[in-house]
């Protein structure tokens, strides 16, 4: 009877069961990974409705040239930028750093365009630093880009001079055409007429069936729109900026 008992345990496919343990913890790591690829794939193609503020805003100088922030990757960085605050409703213009701790930095506060600042608490850099093509002095239009979806509002800047190139300004994912008005004064330099569109599931432009981006897939649509108006308004050279 023993025999027959040590027999059973040395029979017993423990391989078996080692198999079925990796493979179950496979299916779970794939299940997971599944899951977190989607959630990913949702917030890339899903346009946000509200952007966190990741930016601790500790003080602004009582002159209101000086603006204390929390030493973070984008309040490090050099140059000037948008600062927006209260949930996006507040917008400031920063400047170059004057100092810096490992905890705080302390930049040149330029400008606050809307919004209580002295008030701030948290906030977000943007590399907008232009609310609108009127802070750039320059005469603008605005004007309507037909799409397949409707009308898809777009500024026009034209040249200095008379001219016949165009650059059409594309901006990125999730963000609006405010951030391509940085390119504006370079590109009126070089004698051409800016024309900064709009597309598809932007907040002022039509939306789309799905209410997502395509990443491109889609989009191509409404920028291929702007370049048929471009033709149409006398373009003949044209740059596509993006």
């Amino acid at each position: 009877m023993a025999d027959s008992r040590r027999h059973a345990v040395k029979a017993f496919p423990w391989g078996v069961v080692v198999v079925a343990s990796l493979g179950a913890v496979a299916s779970i790591a794939a299940v997971t990974v599944a899951g977190v690829t989607l959630l990913v794939a949702r917030t890339v193609v899903t346009p946000p409705k509200r952007r966190p503020e990741d930016t601790r805003i500790l003080s602004v100088d009582g002159a209101g040239d000086l603006i204390t922030l929390s030493s973070t990757a984008d309040s490090r960085l050099p140059g000037e930028y948008s600062l927006f605050f209260a949930d996006g409703g507040g917008h400031a213009r920063v400047g170059d750093i004057v100092a810096e701790t490992s905890e705080t930095v302390v930049r040149r506060l330029l400008a606050v365009d809307r919004g209580d600042l002295s008030h701030a608490r948290r906030g977000r850099f943007s590399g907008w630093f232009y609310t609108g093509p009127a802070d750039l002095g320059f005469p603008f239009q605005d004007v309507e880009i037909p799409t397949e979806l409707g009308p898809a509002p777009a500024w026009l800047v034209p040249a200095e001079e008379p001219s016949t190139r165009w650059v059409i300004e594309v901006h990125g994912r999730a963000v609006r055409r405010e951030e391509t008005l940085r390119a504006v004064p370079v590109f009126r330099a070089a004698g051409y007429t800016s024309l900064l569109v709009s597309y598809r599931n932007d907040e002022d432009a039509p939306a789309s069936l799905d209410g997502r981006y395509g990443l491109g897939d889609t989009e191509w649509h409404d920028v291929d729109a702007a370049l048929r108006y471009a033709i149409d308004h006398g373009a003949t050279d044209v740059v596509l900026m993006g």
